[in-house]
């Protein structure tokens, strides 16, 4: 509609775009919204509206970790709470770029939707000989990086069955607890085994990038949408009036799909 934000701004006036709301500005759920150039991305003819919708944060972030891990150098990731949609995301992408992944999850549901999906092994963390098994394959396909959704004890405890010099990247917390990373780790994994953890925040990342960077991953998502490699599985759609169904609906279903809003 309008925009003050250099050559790009002036370049996406009038475009087709999906958007995320400036971290503690406006939100996107409302007729007008100001955001940042750079959290703007022009979506292509042949991504339909719902889809477009889910463009930015998951899909973009599975290009960025997986970018992430074969920079700090990996054959193999671990993934957990794997049946995620950013989880399934890193799955396809992974399978198409030769990185072999361990997913672990927690229904037995979702083991045989994620091997179809082409997970290379999938763990149920229920399992009595589960850190065996994560130990085992991790050390056998060298798995030095774990993308990581959950936090609190399942950081130290997965890092734990990897080779020496790993890495966690986390960008989500799906315990309740808000405890600190730091204490769960014995200090000779930190010392003799040299465990890392760092932190990926998509919209920290996006404010920092140039506009040509951001549109680079733009473009590499939405040419993954429309080959079919990446498509956000969408459990329902809600007017405004069912906003609180929604919420329990999702609440209850997270891996069965995204809910989407319509105003």
């Amino acid at each position: 509609m309008a925009a003050n934000a250099g050559l790009y701004g002036k370049w996406l006036l009038g475009k087709r775009v999906a958007i995320a709301a400036t971290p503690g500005a406006d939100g996107v759920w409302a007729e007008y919204v100001t955001t940042l150039a750079s959290y703007c991305l022009p979506v292509r003819k042949d991504i339909d509206d719902v889809q477009a919708s889910t463009l930015i944060v998951n899909p973009c972030t599975v290009v960025c970790l997986l970018a992430r891990a074969k920079e700090i150098g990996t054959q193999a990731v671990v993934i957990n709470a794997a049946a995620s949609q950013v989880g399934k995301g890193l799955i396809r992408l992974a399978k198409m770029q030769g990185v072999k992944t361990i997913c672990t999850v927690r229904s037995q549901a979702n083991v045989a939707v994620l091997r179809e999906l082409g997970a290379d092994a999938v763990l149920l963390t229920t399992d009595d000989d589960y850190p065996e098994q994560l130990k085992a394959l991790a050390h056998e396909w060298r798995a030095r990086v774990l993308l990581d959704a959950v936090a609190d004890m399942d950081t130290p405890s997965v890092l734990r069955a990897m080779p020496a010099g790993s890495t966690a990247i986390v960008y989500g917390r799906l315990q309740e607890t808000r405890d600190p990373l730091g204490g769960r780790f014995s200090v000779a994994d930190v010392i003799f085994r040299r465990i890392k953890i760092e932190g990926f925040w998509l919209a920290d990342f996006m404010k920092k990038a140039s506009p040509l960077k951001v549109l680079s991953v733009s473009r590499q998502v939405q040419k993954l949408f429309a080959e079919g490699v990446f498509h956000t599985d969408i459990r329902g759609e809600y007017g405004f009036d069912d906003f609180m169904p929604a919420l329990e609906h999702y609440a209850e279903h997270k891996s069965d799909g995204k809910v989407i809003l319509r105003p």
